[in-house]
Order: C-alpha cells, then sequence, then structure tokens
C-alpha cells in the first residue's frame, strides 16, 4: 500500500488486517516522484517475493478551469494522477515479467472518457490519459501482462463526506444531492 497520506495509509492497513488479510507493505511516499516509486517493486519482492498485481488509484482534484489553473496546478494533477501510474508501471511491470506474468489495474474515471463537465478539467484531462496509457501498456506488454482500466463513475466517499460537511450539508442530504445528478 503505497500513499502520500500517512493516517490513510495506516488506516488501510489496519482495515485489510482486519478484514483477515496479512500485514501490507506500507511506504508514504509521492506517486508524482519517480526515484520513490523506483523502489516500491524491490522492496515489495523483499517482502512478498514477487508482485502479481498493480492496481494505480492514486487521484487528486482540483476545482480551476483551465483559463485559471496555475502551471502549479496542472504539474501537481499530472504528476499523481498520470505519471504516477506510469511510474509504477515503469518500474513494476518488469519485476511482473520477471515472472512471466502480472495484472495491472488502472483506475480511471467515467469523466476520462464519456461524461464531461466543468468544475474538473484537469482531473478529467488526467483520466483520460489514464485510459490511453492503459491500452498502450497492453499493447506493449501482453498477454503476459493484463492491463486493464476501470471507469467507475460518481463514488461517494469520505473525500465528498468531509467536503459535504464543511459546506453544511449532512450525509443524508449530499447523498440525495449526488443522487440526483447536481454534484
Amino acid at each position: 500500500c503505497v500513499d502520500l497520506n500517512a493516517a490513510g495509509l495506516a488506516s488501510t492497513a489496519s482495515r485489510i488486517v482486519a478484514a483477515g488479510g496479512i500485514a501490507p507493505l506500507t511506504l508514504c511516499i509521492d506517486m508524482g516522484d519517480e526515484m520513490a516509486v523506483k523502489d516500491i517493486g524491490p522492496q515489495a519482492v523483499a517482502r512478498f517475493g514477487r508482485v502479481d498485481i498493480l492496481v494505480n488509484i492514486a487521484g487528486i482534484r482540483d476545482y480551476d478551469s483551465v483559463v485559471d489553473a496555475s502551471e502549479e496546478q496542472w504539474d501537481r494533477l499530472l504528476g499523481t494522477n498520470l505519471k504516477g501510474y506510469a511510474w509504477a508501471c515503469k518500474h513494476l511491470l518488469p519485476v511482473m515479467e520477471a515472472h512471466g506474468r502480472g495484472s495491472v489495474v488502472n483506475i480511471s474515471s467515467v469523466f476520462g472518457v464519456a461524461k464531461a463537465r466543468a468544475e474538473m478539467p484537469i482531473y478529467d484531462v488526467t483520466k483520460g490519459g489514464v485510459v490511453s496509457l492503459t491500452r498502450s501498456l497492453a499493447i506493449a506488454h501482453g498477454p503476459a501482462i493484463r492491463v486493464n482500466a476501470l471507469c467507475p463513475g460518481f463514488v461517494i466517499t469520505e473525500y465528498h463526506l468531509a467536503r459535504a460537511q464543511e459546506s453544511g450539508l449532512t450525509e443524508d442530504e449530499y447523498r440525495a444531492q449526488a443522487t440526483s445528478g447536481d454534484t
């Protein structure tokens, strides 16, 4: 498990163990930092003997329009949401190929392929890039390595509930608003 948020990382590890899983290797790193990402494979192999599956799910958001966004905002989102996936694949695909098989699951979004919205254009661009990256990797590394993208629609997470609370909505109010399509 890799995350920049140490508390979230600890919570995820605890949930895995509570559900009966083995204690995961946890690394608190920035997925946009290639030099940090390159060490994931060797550490995972040292702990588990090999890497069978890579799930790229890191993602951050920004709500500025293309007209208002700064270069720093673009760099931050591209670094985590797209380059982070590329760095993980760059450094973990060879580890999987050394064992002759593996699977990569890249979490994208319906907003990267089928829907458009004005309020999160940079995020949506990165998720479209994830779909394209997935296609390229599938062609380059299949059939030994399966590479797929999942493109979920809107999912209410703890992040969304915290934002709702900050804006004065109860969880029930937010859920009602989210399922009506007004988010």
